[in-house]
């Protein structure tokens, strides 16, 4: 699955993003209390204990780090690479 495009929502508290996928598909993205929530249309595709009981901050970087074997970053991964 290719992202497109991609838009945070919240930087911290949660640690949220929305991004659309190459066919128009919405997936959104939420760190909360540890957890790692993927979901698609409304359903959840992905979850994944990635902190502490209270930890809601996560990195664009780090998310897709964690995410890459699930979703083709494209373009957005570039900003990334030194």
């Amino acid at each position: 699955m290719k992202i497109e495009k991609l838009k945070t929502i919240s930087i911290a508290i949660p640690s949220q993003w929305e991004a659309e996928l190459e066919d128009g598909q919405k997936i959104d993205f939420h760190y909360r209390h540890g957890y790692l929530t993927i979901k698609r249309a409304g359903l959840e595709i992905y979850e994944k204990r990635l902190g502490r009981k209270f930890h809601s901050i996560l990195s664009l970087d780090r998310l897709i780090q964690i995410t890459r074997h699930l979703f083709d970053w494209g373009k957005i991964e570039e900003w990334f690479k030194d």
